[in-house]
Protein backbone atom coordinates (compact mmCIF):
# COMPACT_ATOMS: atom_id res chain seq x y z
CA UNK A 1 0.00 0.00 0.00
CA UNK A 2 1.28 3.33 -1.28
CA UNK A 3 1.64 6.36 1.53
CA UNK A 4 -1.37 8.20 -0.21
CA UNK A 5 -3.68 4.84 -0.09
CA UNK A 6 -5.72 4.64 2.92
CA UNK A 7 -7.84 1.36 4.09
CA UNK A 8 -11.55 1.05 5.82
CA UNK A 9 -12.13 -2.49 6.41
CA UNK A 10 -15.31 -3.14 6.78
CA UNK A 11 -16.66 -6.53 8.37
CA UNK A 12 -20.12 -7.23 7.92
CA UNK A 13 -22.63 -9.70 6.46
CA UNK A 14 -23.91 -7.44 4.08
CA UNK A 15 -21.28 -4.99 3.28
CA UNK A 16 -23.39 -3.22 0.91
CA UNK A 17 -25.36 -1.61 3.82
CA UNK A 18 -22.15 -0.72 5.16
CA UNK A 19 -21.17 0.81 2.41
CA UNK A 20 -23.95 3.34 3.06
CA UNK A 21 -23.01 3.97 6.71
CA UNK A 22 -19.38 4.98 5.52
CA UNK A 23 -20.16 6.37 2.18
CA UNK A 24 -19.78 10.01 3.82
CA UNK A 25 -16.66 9.26 5.44
CA UNK A 26 -15.16 8.13 1.96
CA UNK A 27 -16.65 11.14 -0.24
CA UNK A 28 -14.39 13.31 2.38
CA UNK A 29 -12.13 11.45 1.77
CA UNK A 30 -11.68 12.28 -1.70
CA UNK A 31 -12.29 8.52 -2.12
CA UNK A 32 -13.46 8.01 -5.71
CA UNK A 33 -12.01 4.04 -6.00
CA UNK A 34 -12.91 0.94 -3.88
CA UNK A 35 -10.95 -2.68 -3.62
CA UNK A 36 -13.12 -5.23 -2.85
CA UNK A 37 -11.80 -9.03 -1.84
CA UNK A 38 -14.20 -11.14 0.73
CA UNK A 39 -16.15 -14.39 0.88
CA UNK A 40 -18.72 -15.35 -0.79
CA UNK A 41 -18.08 -13.76 -4.30
CA UNK A 42 -21.36 -14.20 -5.32
CA UNK A 43 -23.29 -13.16 -2.23
CA UNK A 44 -21.37 -10.62 -0.21
CA UNK A 45 -18.29 -9.72 -2.95
CA UNK A 46 -20.94 -9.07 -5.49
CA UNK A 47 -23.84 -7.31 -3.85
CA UNK A 48 -21.27 -4.85 -2.35
CA UNK A 49 -19.65 -4.46 -5.82
CA UNK A 50 -23.14 -3.40 -6.89
CA UNK A 51 -23.95 -0.79 -4.12
CA UNK A 52 -20.09 0.39 -4.76
CA UNK A 53 -21.04 0.71 -8.30
CA UNK A 54 -24.52 2.49 -7.69
CA UNK A 55 -22.89 5.24 -5.03
CA UNK A 56 -20.04 6.11 -8.31
CA UNK A 57 -16.99 4.37 -7.45
CA UNK A 58 -14.58 3.29 -9.44
CA UNK A 59 -14.35 -0.69 -8.57
CA UNK A 60 -11.17 -2.79 -8.44
CA UNK A 61 -11.40 -6.62 -7.99
CA UNK A 62 -8.61 -8.82 -5.33
CA UNK A 63 -9.60 -11.78 -7.33
CA UNK A 64 -7.04 -13.67 -5.21
CA UNK A 65 -8.64 -12.49 -2.52
CA UNK A 66 -12.45 -13.62 -3.49
CA UNK A 67 -13.74 -17.03 -3.23
CA UNK A 68 -17.26 -18.59 -3.31
CA UNK A 69 -18.59 -22.03 -2.02
CA UNK A 70 -19.70 -22.80 -5.24
CA UNK A 71 -17.53 -22.60 -8.16
CA UNK A 72 -19.86 -22.11 -10.86
CA UNK A 73 -21.24 -19.19 -8.81
CA UNK A 74 -17.89 -17.21 -8.55
CA UNK A 75 -17.31 -18.32 -12.03
CA UNK A 76 -20.40 -16.60 -12.72
CA UNK A 77 -19.73 -13.31 -10.56
CA UNK A 78 -16.37 -12.75 -12.04
CA UNK A 79 -16.60 -13.85 -15.86
CA UNK A 80 -20.37 -12.49 -16.50
CA UNK A 81 -21.51 -10.19 -13.45
CA UNK A 82 -18.88 -8.00 -12.26
CA UNK A 83 -17.06 -6.95 -16.12
CA UNK A 84 -19.25 -4.21 -16.89
CA UNK A 85 -18.57 -2.47 -13.51
CA UNK A 86 -15.68 -3.66 -11.72
CA UNK A 87 -12.03 -4.37 -13.08
CA UNK A 88 -9.49 -7.04 -11.82
CA UNK A 89 -6.27 -5.48 -9.66
CA UNK A 90 -3.28 -5.59 -11.58
CA UNK A 91 -1.17 -8.34 -10.58
CA UNK A 92 1.42 -7.16 -7.62
CA UNK A 93 4.80 -6.67 -8.64
CA UNK A 94 8.02 -7.49 -6.99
Amino acid sequence: MQKEEQFMGVTALDASSALVIIDLQLRRRGVTQVVLAGLTTSIGVESTARAAYEHGYQITLAADAMADLDVAAHRNSTERIFPPSARPAPPPTS
